[in-house]
């Protein structure tokens, strides 16, 4: 869920939160996340004056846990993505880029062997219910 406001005719920042679906490589992995996003909109207008094309950058911090550690990081991540319109202000929108995650907090069980996090760079993709706030 996400809640963006336009502050021009093709820019708008969004905060949102979420939560991973199951899959590769952070299965069976619970996740959670805060983001904060910069979007430019292009394309055709469509009938709610939404542009349905997205060029964002977003900032994330999330947390990845398992049963034994829990995994705190910092991501920046380019996407492209679709908006579709739903009504005046609102919309879903579909998006797709890598993810560069730097690893701010580990915390793991003592009997858990100490190891890296393998993942510095992730797919992020992302579908999400967009509330638009126009200026």
């Amino acid at each position: 869920m996400a809640a963006n406001y336009n502050y021009r005719d093709n820019l708008n920042l969004g905060i949102g939160i979420g939560s991973h679906f199951c899959n590769e490589p952070l299965k069976n992995r619970r996740h959670y996340n805060i983001t904060l996003e910069n979007n430019l909109q292009f394309g055709k207008q469509t009938r709610y004056n939404m542009k349905p094309w997205i060029f964002g950058q977003q900032f994330m911090y999330w947390i990845q846990a398992s049963d034994t550690n829990t995994a705190k990081i910092l991501s920046v991540s380019p996407t492209i993505g679709v908006l579709i319109s739903i009504s005046k202000n609102l919309g879903i929108s579909c998006e797709v880029g890598p993810a560069f995650n730097l690893v701010v907090k580990t915390e793991r069980e003592p009997a858990t062997p100490e190891t890296g996090w393998m993942w510095p760079v992730l797919y992020n993709w992302r579908v999400q219910m967009i509330y638009l706030i126009k200026k």
